[in-house]
């Protein structure tokens, strides 16, 4: 009697703790997921504040390199929702200056159910060329920049998770980590994750991290110069890094309009290759 009191004391016991394993088990998981649709829903929220029906940017562009010597451009970049409230974007970058480069641009086209569109043009070439997906990684223009920089992620081909706060720049940000998991993208991105330092509030970006495929941060992207305009808060100061090369391109802003009217035909290839 005393034996078999004692198997049902321990049967029950191992039950017991089994059920508190999986209800841990279940919790974690739970908790999990839930951060990770918070990171996702925050990613979206910067997706859709940096989108609107049409904004207009004129910048002095810097490119530094490892012995110090400046090259400055002149750039503007026109940026405008497909539809309004859509959640695709089309953007054209404009290089106006030095004159070799005068009416190059960089044109790209969201779609959110296949591969994004992109043309590059130079005078030199007197044609546009596509840029396709294999090449999202490249840098274009002798920038910091890679084509893939201009687009906005599609969340659904993403994994994200909030791994923790901090300041910066005096900004309380949310940490977020965004890594790529669609198949196709994995193999074509230049990176195998991202930081992203977000406000919150203003679902704004002031700072992000770029990892390379070997796990290394190898580019930054680093922020100053917060202002409002209108109802929207941008940085009139960005800075990408480009450590594996010691390089620098920075953009300053001179004029900022945001919600304009801009012509659909400026997002065309007929557009690109119109050089002045």
């Amino acid at each position: 009697m005393g034996k078999s009191h004692k198997y049902f004391q321990t049967s029950n016991m191992r039950k017991t703790i089994t059920v508190f394993f999986v209800m841990g088990f279940c919790l974690f998981f739970a908790g999990n997921n839930v951060s990770a649709d918070e990171a996702r829903a925050l990613m979206e929220k910067v997706e859709r504040e940096r989108s609107n029906s049409g904004e207009i940017e004129e910048m002095n562009m810097s490119l530094l390199d490892s012995q110090g010597n400046v090259r400055m451009r002149t750039v503007t970049y026109y940026n405008k929702q497909k539809k309004p409230g859509s959640k695709e974007d089309m953007r054209l970058v404009r290089f106006h200056s030095p004159a070799d480069m005068d009416g190059s641009g960089v044109l790209t086209i969201e779609n959110n159910d296949r591969d994004n569109d992109q043309w590059m043009y130079s005078p030199a070439y007197h044609t546009t060329r596509r840029v396709p997906p294999s090449n999202r990684g490249n840098r274009y223009m002798g920038t910091d920049y890679a084509y893939e920089d201009i687009m906005d992620q599609k969340t659904h081909e993403y994994e994200y998770a909030i791994i923790g706060k901090e300041t910066m720049n005096g900004i309380p940000c949310t940490l977020l980590q965004s890594v790529p998991i669609e198949p196709k993208l994995v193999k074509e991105t230049k990176y195998s994750k991202t930081l992203w330092w977000i406000d919150p509030v203003r679902h704004i970006t002031a700072q992000i991290d770029f990892f390379d495929k070997s796990g290394n941060l190898f580019k930054r992207m680093s922020t100053a110069q917060l202002k409002p305009y209108g109802n929207h808060w941008r940085f009139d100061k960005v800075t990408i890094e480009d450590f594996s090369r010691n390089h620098k391109t920075v953009n300053e802003i001179i004029q900022r309009k945001i919600d304009q009217e801009i012509p659909d035909y400026y997002f065309t290839e007929r557009f690109l290759k119109r050089e002045k």
